[in-house]
């Protein structure tokens, strides 16, 4: 079955509509999922734990989600650098964003539509982009009491600490997965099996023959 399923992906019209339509093609091998999904649950299991400490369970769930999709950014890349810049400033000035627009707004549709715009303009001039950021900045609205109460104080428990230690665990993964590879390809090698390249930018397998030819030379 899953032969007679690849037959049809690698066919020329099913490629064709299969780009139409954005599916991709696998990319991971079914180790290096595990381990993503593995570190998935990891790492909101912590933000989790985490935000329960220091406010009431129900607002918890919306750093988690919010958190949750800086997840899926960084760990659905094994290979791809991971800068903390980005994930940490971009929740962290969202979220002073999104306190800043409840206390002069209260909870409104004002509130809701200032926070994300006004988050995504100041992670734009401070070159920190993370889509993730739009949603801390919301859930710091509407996130109820518990969020409220909180103040600025909020910015830095749990969402700084949170995003801190997401990025930690992974950098430390990413820096595995990267060895791992590396080990892999020597091991190609060894038995005279073509590689791939591997692109700084990315540490993704790239057909290249322009870098090919430079890196024998």
């Amino acid at each position: 079955m899953k032969a007679r399923i690849k037959r049809i992906e690698q066919s020329p019209r099913a490629r064709r509509w299969l780009d139409k339509v954005g599916v991709q093609e696998k990319s991971w091998s079914n180790k290096e999922m595990l381990i993503i999904v593995a570190c998935c649950i990891y790492s909101v299991s912590l933000v989790y734990i985490i935000s329960v400490q220091v406010m009431d369970s129900s607002a918890a769930v919306l750093i988690a989600a919010s958190i949750g999709a800086s997840a899926l950014i960084m760990f659905s890349s094994p290979f791809a650098p991971v800068r903390p810049w980005p994930v940490v400033g971009g929740h962290v000035f969202s979220a002073a964003v999104g306190v800043t627009c409840y206390q002069q707004f209260g909870v409104n549709v004002i509130s809701c539509a200032f926070s994300v715009g006004l988050a995504v303009a100041l992670m734009h001039y401070l070159r920190c982009i993370h889509p993730p950021g739009g949603a801390t900045a919301l859930l710091t609205v509407i996130g109820g009491a518990p969020v409220h109460e909180m103040g600025y104080s909020f910015v830095l428990v749990p969402v700084f600490i949170n995003a801190l230690l997401l990025w930690f665990i992974a950098a430390k993964i990413k820096m595995a997965m990267t060895r791992y590879w590396r080990v892999s390809a020597a091991t190609d090698q060894e038995h005279n099996m073509p590689t791939a390249v591997v692109c700084d930018a990315c540490r993704n397998p790239v057909e290249d023959e322009a870098q090919a030819i430079s890196s024998v030379r």
